[in-house]
């Protein structure tokens, strides 16, 4: 802007030298182009900011799209966490409800081993104490673990479905579950 405004000047002073009527005619056209110069530079001025506008928000858009997918890969990491850790206390619960029923099953009266086999609810006899009531489970004749009364064992059937319930998270419905199969451990 301050070289047009020299120009202008320049100018001037040169149609002043040339005489009044030069100063008279040439100063209109002198000053109109000034002004579309001006114009020019002010247009020129506000497209290089409209255009680092654009690129500022572009730049923005980047950032958001790179935070949100760091975030998906966040929440997926979580989720295959949870899901992996469900997975596992299911499994640890089958692995015990299937070798507490393996024991019982070689140790137990025949009603309590149809029962088992028809899918029945099994809870162990006597008074909850490990020191007054052990109940030993064992495989092949060798002890793998101790139970004692009050307690309750889930055949393969309802481990599954616990473990079904449990890895698809329908809290709902494991709890209905739950609650029939302690209606029958209780009966």
């Amino acid at each position: 802007m301050e070289s047009v405004n020299k120009q202008l000047a320049g100018g001037a002073q040169a149609l002043g030298a040339a005489g009044g009527r030069a100063l008279l005619g040439g100063l209109g056209a002198m000053t109109q182009g000034a002004q579309e110069t001006q114009m020019n530079i002010a247009d020129m001025q506000s497209q290089r900011q409209q255009q680092a506008l654009q690129a500022l928000a572009a730049a923005q858009g980047q950032t958001q799209t790179m935070k949100e997918g760091r975030y998906q890969q966040e929440m997926a990491g979580a989720q295959a966490a949870r899901d992996a850790g469900l997975q596992n206390v299911a499994g640890g619960l089958g692995a015990i409800g299937s070798a507490a029923t393996m024991g019982f099953a070689e140790s137990w009266d025949k009603r309590k081993d149809k029962e088992n086999k028809n899918g029945g609810v099994i809870k162990t006899p006597g008074q909850f104490s490990h020191d007054k009531n052990p109940i030993d489970i064992v495989k092949s004749g060798t002890k793998i673990g101790e139970m004692t009364g009050g307690e309750y064992v889930f055949n393969p059937t309802q481990m599954s479905k616990i473990k079904g319930h449990v890895v698809s998270g329908d809290k709902e419905a494991l709890h209905r579950y739950v609650k029939g199969l302690i209606k029958k451990f209780e009966k």
